[in-house]
């Protein structure tokens, strides 16, 4: 699936294709998105299709205690390979320490 097959959110798409547009014309790796939002609003669908428009990988955390000290964020993150989509589901049920003050 890309963004062309992706239903709804026609401006949320329009913006994103233009920064995958420029991305690809300068070949680089597309900037840092942050998608929110409530669950069950396709943020996750709308990742794959990122990922799948820019030919990377999505790395999802899934796991609700992944994120319990400043070290494992720093973790998810350096396991990321150039240009890879990093999808961290539910954040603000994972965030124990104080990590709000990092992201």
């Amino acid at each position: 699936m890309d963004l062309s097959h992706y239903v709804g959110q026609e401006a949320v798409k329009r913006q994103l294709k233009a920064l995958i547009d420029v991305a690809k014309s300068r070949s680089q790796p597309l900037a840092h998105i942050l998608l929110c939002g409530h669950p069950g609003m396709g943020k996750g669908t709308l990742a794959r299709a990122i990922a799948n428009e820019v030919k990377k990988k999505v790395k999802e955390c899934s796991n609700l205690l992944v994120i319990e000290r400043p070290g494992d964020l720093a973790a998810l993150i350096t396991n990321l390979e150039d240009g890879d989509i990093m999808l961290i589901r539910e954040i603000e049920l994972r965030v124990r320490w104080g990590a709000h003050l990092y992201l």
